[in-house]
């Protein structure tokens, strides 16, 4: 079915429910609010008819995909000033597993105070932000990012509430904000290659750093740490992590371009 206007209610069944988003040649917005539906779409700008968003359903995944790419665009980091805008009101009232698998233009996305339990976010454009602006009230199992942007920012993470988070891919910065409240142990595992990757960190936090052979120093890795790390037997620790306070925030890193480790 397509439509300029989606509107989605949420599965009676109460299984697990997985919403996929898949979007291309457009801008994607997606906020947080607090409605009745499960989610509510509506675009703007020209689009063809024969791009207009549509959406499928498939056991307990619904999808809702909107494909505007031209035959003759191939420059994924283009943004055009008629870029169609897909903007996405998304519930705060349900539990469900979010995929975003986003192509080619600007991408800004809240999901502060959302219910997701599983979630995987690809970005494939110029400059892609994430934000997690008020805390996730159930435990996220799980956060696959995959990158490929020339600026990838993502703030509010620990509002994310996950237990997992990894990073895979390349960009030209990756900006990873920390900022926001842990509610348990978490670990993060960065393999972003050749992309320059600054963390965040909240000062005070638990934080253990380290390679996957447990040395950094073993690894050939562009690293800088704020002063407040402590180097031990190849890793670094904040106070709070030595003190054996909790929670606990432990950061694996493998593959990973110039790295630097600092406290906001």
């Amino acid at each position: 079915m397509t439509a300029d206007k989606i509107q989605i209610s949420y599965p009676d069944d109460m299984l697990t429910n997985q919403l996929e988003i898949v979007t291309n040649g457009c801008e994607l917005k997606i906020h947080p609010q607090d409605i009745a539906e499960w989610l509510i779409a509506t675009t703007t700008g020209k689009v063809e008819s024969n791009k207009k968003p549509r959406t499928e359903t498939e056991n307990h995944i619904t999808r809702v995909i909107f494909e505007n790419i031209h035959s003759q665009l191939t420059n994924m980091f283009r943004v055009a000033a008629d870029t169609p805008v897909f903007k996405i009101d998304l519930s705060l009232n349900y539990k469900f597993d979010l995929v975003i698998d986003h192509f080619q233009d600007f991408m800004d996305v809240d999901l502060g105070h959302t219910q997701i339990r599983d979630l995987s976010a690809s970005v494939k454009t110029a400059h892609a932000h994430m934000n997690f602006s008020d805390p996730n009230p159930v435990t996220m199992r799980r956060f696959n990012l995959e990158g490929l942007s020339s600026r990838l920012e993502v703030r509010g993470l620990a509002n994310a509430n996950f237990k997992e988070l990894i990073f895979t891919g390349s960009a030209g910065s990756l900006m990873l904000y920390l900022d926001g409240k842990f509610q348990q142990d978490a670990r993060i595992e960065l393999r972003a290659k050749e992309a320059p990757t600054t963390v965040y960190i909240p000062r005070g936090l638990a934080v253990q750093v380290r390679s996957e052979d447990g040395n950094l120093d073993s690894e050939d890795i562009e690293f800088a740490v704020a002063s407040d790390y402590t180097r031990k037997d190849g890793c670094y620790y904040t106070q709070a992590a030595l003190d054996g306070q909790s929670p606990q925030l432990d950061i694996l890193v493998t593959k990973q371009g110039p790295l630097e480790i600092d406290t906001i």
